[in-house]
């Protein structure tokens, strides 16, 4: 049978609905919530669940979205046990009301906008409160030291907000707490080595934006409870506790992106359970131990830029759950286990920037799961294994700067997934195959190598390329306009090889250039009309050819060109002086006998010209390159 509370909570609904929608919402923002003389009509109300006294006791209004206020009125839904308004825009204080919810359970009022103070002093009458979660919104000033008083809480989730101060000596007398979460708040001073008293503690996170002083506390190794530990990006020093191996039942530790130091204890082969392994971005030395063979569950090692040295063990090859093992950016040296990958798991193997010689292991992709293969920078040499060129689940292959020789198989070029290949400044031969395809390919890299034959039309099939680098290779024949066919193509450098004929015609359709270097080679005859088409080139470099005609006047127009490097050719007559040429000195025009610069002809020959600043080109093939990893 209804009572007259059940019409208060009906006039509490509406004033929230009133307050909470703001003047941004859309008009069917909990457009169901409207005024009725039914005793039960509020119990309809989208996100509204009441008990059998047609009380309110949940409300779950997430992703509406809201753009108000909470009201005061809040506090008259006193039965209310689950109040979750979830990934919305309110914004405000909290109001100070919210105590009147005696019954209250789960308080969920995660990314939204909140600001203030968090009003501790309202919870304490909260003697039921189980979860507390306000991570991404706006909250500023201390911890508050009230949550302490709520024995039953069990999970308290505080990040992504402006907290500051130093995390309080009394969070370690929490009764029930299983789940803490500081992460990514602006916090400093020591993290407290009392909240080793956290006995039923399962998740703790404490780092990410916040600036502690210290180390890690060596009396963490008693929360024997401990299942995931969050350290990471929190201003931490010193060297990692040897204690912390007693946490027996821990599956993930994280402790990136600080500045540790030391070695890697050996004691921690003894977490068996450990499943995720993150000491990235420190400052340990040493090697791996030995002993991490033991980690049999471990599924991420994470050790990249660090100062770790060494030969990695061979016995990590037999970790049967391995997926991800990143330890680029180091000292590591000697070879590769061979066996690596023989687990039949690995999926994300990056070992750039070592020291690391040999032959790269065949079995890395023994399983078909490998996506990630990434070995730039150190001294393997030998050539691709097939096993690797023939993976199909590949999305990023990166080898430039290495040793690596032989022929290039083919089947690296069919990689249906695969979305980079960079291969330059190795010792590949041999001719590209005539058959190349890749839906996903956007960028291919196979500069300064010994490369010989013809350009392959086929490449016209890699329909999302953006990046061709083909330069300082021994290419012969002519360029084939089906490259400039492809809708996407930005960057193309093929300079330093031994191209002839004229310029494809088609090179002036292909709008989306934005750097061109076809320096260098034996191309013949004028630039093709129409390069006025080109409204984002801004490199354009074709000196130390054979090319012959006029300058085209219509680069003028050009306003986005601010490199052009048309010297040492055969061009003739006088550089426009008007529009975009004003941007370019002789430099750009020297070594073309029949040329007249726009201060003279005399000036035509005079000098070497400098040649273009290859940085130039470099940079604009990296910005591009960054967008693009980006995106991918």
């Amino acid at each position: 049978m209804a009572t007259c509370s059940s019409f208060s909570d009906m006039d509490a609904l509406l004033k929230l609905k009133e307050s909470m929608k703001g003047d941004e919402a859309k008009d069917d923002a909990l457009h169901d919530w409207k005024f009725s003389t039914s005793h039960s009509a509020h119990c309809f109300f989208s996100g509204v669940t009441c008990d059998q006294d047609l009380r309110v006791v949940a409300i779950n209004v997430s992703f509406v979205p809201l753009f108000g206020h909470i009201p005061p009125e809040i506090g008259n839904l006193d039965k209310l046990e689950n109040l979750t308004i979830v990934n919305n825009n309110l914004t405000g204080v909290l109001p100070m009301e919210l105590a009147a919810l005696t019954s209250l359970k789960h308080l969920n009022i995660s990314h939204n906008l909140f600001t203030g103070d968090f009003p501790g002093q309202a919870t304490l009458p909260m003697t039921e409160l189980q979860v507390l979660d306000v991570y991404d919104n706006n909250f500023t000033g201390p911890l508050p030291e009230e949550f302490v008083k709520l024995e039953k809480l069990k999970y308290l989730k505080l990040d992504g907000n402006y907290f500051t101060g130093s995390i309080p000596e009394s969070y370690s007398e929490f009764k029930s707490l299983e789940f803490l979460s500081l992460n990514t708040n602006s916090l400093s001073g020591r993290i407290p080595k009392s909240l080793s008293k956290l006995k039923t503690l399962r998740i703790l996170k404490l780092g990410y934006s916040n600036a502690y002083e210290g180390g890690i506390p060596p009396e963490f190794g008693t929360m024997e409870s401990l299942r995931f530990l969050d350290l990471s990006s929190c201003n931490l020093s010193g060297e990692i506790p040897p204690s912390l191996a007693n946490l027996t039942n821990l599956d993930t530790l994280f402790l990136q992106m600080n500045f540790l130091t030391g070695s890697i204890p050996s004691e921690l082969s003894s977490l068996v359970r450990l499943m995720a392994l993150d000491l990235s971005c420190n400052s340990l030395t040493g090697e791996i131990p030995e002993s991490f063979s033991q980690l049999r569950n471990l599924t991420l090692m994470n050790l990249f830029r660090n100062n770790l040295h060494g030969p990695i063990p061979s016995l990590l090859s037999e970790l049967p759950n391995l997926n991800t093992l990143q330890l680029w950016e180091n000292n590591f040296s000697s070879e590769l286990p061979q066996n690596l990958g023989q687990n039949g798991r690995l999926k994300f193997f990056d070992v750039t920037k070592n020291h690391f010689s040999g032959l790269i292991p065949r079995d890395l992709c023994k399983s078909g799961r490998l996506q990630i293969f990434i070995i730039t920078d150190n001294f393997f040499h030998g050539p691709i294994p097939n096993e690797i060129a023939n993976c199909k689940s590949l999305t990023k292959i990166r080898a430039s700067n290495n040793y690596l020789n032989g022929a290039v198989p083919s089947g690296i070029f069919k990689l249906p997934s695969v979305t980079i290949i960079e291969l330059a400044n190795n010792r590949f031969n041999g001719e590209l195959p005539p058959e190349i395809s890749g839906d996903s390919l956007g960028i291919l890299t196979l500069s300064n190598n010994l490369f010989t034959g013809k350009i392959p039309p086929a490449l016209k099939n890699l329909r999302a390329l953006q990046t061709l680098s083909l330069d300082t290779n021994e290419f012969l024949g002519e360029i084939p306009g089906e490259v400039f066919d492809l809708p996407m193509l930005t960057v193309v450098n093929i300079s330093g090889n031994n191209l002839t004929g004229p310029i494809p015609t088609t090179f002036t359709r292909c709008v989306s250039l934005a750097a061109v270097d076809l320096s260098r080679n034996m191309l013949v005859e004028d630039i093709p009309k129409g390069i006025k088409n080109l409204t984002v080139l801004s490199f354009f470099n074709v000196s130390r050819n054979h090319l012959t005609g006029p300058v085209p006047d219509e680069i003028k127009f050009m306003t986005s060109l601010t490199t052009l490097d048309l010297s040492y050719n055969n061009f003739t007559g006088k550089v426009p002086n008007e529009g975009q040429f004003l941007v370019f000195n002789d430099n750009s025009f020297a070594g073309n006998p029949n040329l007249c610069s726009i201060h003279g002809c005399t000036l035509s020959i005079v000098g070497a010209a400098a040649p273009i600043n290859i940085l130039t080109f470099v940079n604009i093939v990296c910005t591009i390159i960054v967008i693009y990893k980006l995106l991918v």
